[in-house]
């Protein structure tokens, strides 16, 4: 608890919109846990991390993956409009996206977050790299009731033998992805 407290502190959430993990892939793999059944869409950026289509492929889904224009950027529009076609019950972006680096900015994961509110959908932006960012998605937590973020501590921080990360998101998320904790 005292921890929880002190990364939401640090992040400026309540501790009840937080839940602190073994490291980013365990909260990654409690959300599709938690979101994810056979036969659901899962949406995903193309290329990317690697992890999300283990999971996708442990709860049965199916992944779709959204590609990139050719200078490496996301047309949002498009993306959008994949949301509304495919109907994802879980839309993963890595922001900054690896291995691209490609970032959105937080007036395009707004509009792909009401798309996502719209269509019945989570969005889960995977903030890996956060801090090496000029800003961050946090802020869409307190804006709409199906963003979560997940981050860690091992990349900027520097502790990944620590396999410490969290969970962030509407207090009622957060109370959800919990219950998988642990879920093999």
């Amino acid at each position: 608890d005292h921890l929880e407290q002190r990364i939401a502190d640090w992040i400026g959430v309540l501790p009840t919109n937080l839940t602190v993990t073994a490291g980013s892939s365990e909260a990654l793999e409690m959300v599709f846990e938690a979101y994810v059944d056979e036969g659901t869409n899962v949406l995903v950026l193309s290329p990317s991390y690697s992890l999300y289509e283990v999971f996708a492929a442990k709860c049965g889904a199916r992944l779709i993956g959204f590609p990139f224009d050719s200078s490496l950027n996301v047309d949002v529009k498009s993306l959008i409009d994949a949301i509304v076609r495919e109907q994802p019950r879980l839309i993963v972006l890595a922001n900054p996206n690896q291995p691209t680096g490609t970032l959105l900015c937080s007036v395009e994961l707004g509009k792909i977050a009401n798309a996502a509110l719209d269509a019945g959908a989570i969005l889960l932006i995977d903030e890996a790299y956060w801090l090496f960012t000029p800003e961050s998605a946090l802020n869409l937590i307190t804006d709409y009731p199906n963003v979560i973020v997940t981050r860690t501590f091992s990349k900027a921080l520097g502790l990944a033998g620590l396999r410490l990360g969290y969970c962030a998101g509407p207090a009622e998320r957060i109370a959800e992805v919990e219950k998988f904790r642990g879920v093999t």
